[in-house]
């Protein structure tokens, strides 16, 4: 993806994260999931059914697994 979490490690599709967000000026902290969106061809994190793209207001990012080894990270 070419993208970094808050610690330096790259991030991969599938990767789950701890990551922490303003929404509706709320600090926000949930995990996502790293997914390739074909419709709109970007990287992004899917964070229950919405996605957070690069202008959203992300504070931090920590990879924390991902979805093949650790698919009870991800809520369905």
């Amino acid at each position: 993806t070419g993208l970094y979490d808050s610690v330096g490690a790259e991030i991969y599709e599938g990767d789950v994260a701890k990551i922490t967000f303003k929404s509706k000026g709320i600090e926000v902290t949930e995990h996502g999931v790293m997914e390739f969106d074909r419709k709109n061809a970007f990287f992004g994190f899917r964070v229950k059914e919405s996605w957070l793209e690069d202008n959203s207001d992300i504070r931090i990012v920590v990879v924390i697994g991902n979805v093949h080894e650790h698919p009870e990270l991800v809520t369905p």
